[in-house]
């Protein structure tokens, strides 16, 4: 038992195991953060254009992915998560209706 014991040491010592509340993130570079932010504006506008257009699941999407994009790539601080309520509110069933 000695020597499981002396190895259980050895391994306690070579690694750590932390638990977290919040996954790690990735830091973009600048352009990265550009480009995600281009995109992301452009999904807005695709989401826009649907409604003008009357598309409802060119539109349902747009929200959608914008959505992912925003939880994926962004922290949600108070604007943000301002923002990602929004667009769950205006991707309702209803909202979407009132757009068709």
């Amino acid at each position: 038992m000695s020597r499981f014991n002396d190895f259980i040491d050895g391994f306690s010592r070579l690694v750590k195991v932390t638990d977290r509340d919040i996954p790690i993130q990735s830091i973009l570079s600048s352009s990265e953060e550009s480009i995600v932010r281009s995109n992301l504006r452009l999904l807005l506008q695709q989401a826009a254009n649907a409604a003008l257009r009357e598309e409802p699941v060119v539109y349902a999407i747009s929200l959608k992915n914008a959505q992912q994009w925003m939880a994926t790539y962004f922290q949600l601080n108070a604007g943000s998560k301002e923002l990602q309520l929004s667009l769950i509110h205006i991707s309702e069933p209803t909202r979407q209706a009132e757009i068709s």
